[in-house]
């Protein structure tokens, strides 16, 4: 009889673990989906950030290159490399400069006068259209970091480049002067916008709050789309603003 009764008791305990274990898994289960549930409903955030500036290459260029009359380099009255002055003698069968500038014989004995006024040419590409403009104020900074310099945008054109390239690409002008003909700067341009993730936009609005605000607000930027980007002016969407993702459920407040 005691060995039937022990029995008895280990197949109640059994049944007990059993069903201890197997609620303390729903539980574990139940706990985790509910866990899940709140990660997903939650927003997520996003700090907007400033983009690295645009770097571009370019080059020194003379406004003009007067080419002269051909002379034997014993009628020269000036030596290559010397500046001279529009309506001075040069030669001296009386030949004058026609402008200002520099007074050059190339290798093959060829006299011209460079211009004094120089420009830095540069390009961009048309993904970056609407981003350089006319007068605006640029970083440049030669190859070995020697020499930097704040200048301006003097003229941005209007008409591709030629030359078949996949992306169009178009030239700009900045204003220089005392630098050498032919030597090479990058060109630093400071981008006026900001991109914002496509998650983040909800029907061109978004749901943010500047870096100097205690409040969200839902707000509707000036938004453009290059390449499958979307960018905002930093003027609407300042660096440091906080984004939240949308969803139904959510309210800026």
């Amino acid at each position: 009889m005691m060995e039937v009764f022990l029995m008895k008791i280990k197949i109640l305990l059994s049944i007990i673990l059993v069903l201890l274990f197997s609620g303390l898994l729903v539980f574990v289960n139940n706990y985790n989906n509910q866990q899940s549930n709140v990660q997903e409903n939650k927003p997520r955030y996003f700090k907007v950030e400033a983009q690295e500036d645009l770097i571009l290459d370019g080059v020194v260029k003379a406004r003009k290159v007067q080419e002269l009359e051909d002379a034997e380099m014993s009628r020269l009255l000036v030596v290559n490399g010397q500046h001279v002055t529009k309506w001075q003698q040069i030669y001296n069968t009386g030949y004058v400069a026609p402008i200002d500038g520099t007074f050059t014989v190339d290798e093959n004995k060829k006299f011209a006068i460079i211009s004094d006024e120089q420009y830095i040419l540069s390009s961009f590409s048309e993904l970056d259209n609407g981003l350089i403009n006319q007068d605006m104020e640029v970083t440049v900074k030669s190859l070995d970091g020697s020499q930097a310099f704040q200048s301006h945008i003097s003229w941005v054109g209007l008409l591709p480049r030629e030359g078949g390239e996949d992306v169009s690409r178009y030239g700009f002008e900045i204003q220089s002067n005392g630098l050498h003909i032919g030597q090479h700067f990058n060109i630093y341009v400071k981008y006026k916008e900001v991109v914002i993730p496509e998650k983040y936009i909800s029907s061109g609005f978004l749901y943010m709050k500047k870096p100097d605000a205690k409040a969200w607000e839902k707000f509707k930027p000036s938004l453009v789309q290059r390449g499958g980007v979307y960018y905002a002016p930093l003027s609407e969407v300042p660096v440091g603003t906080l984004l939240k993702e949308h969803k139904s459920s959510f309210r800026a407040h």
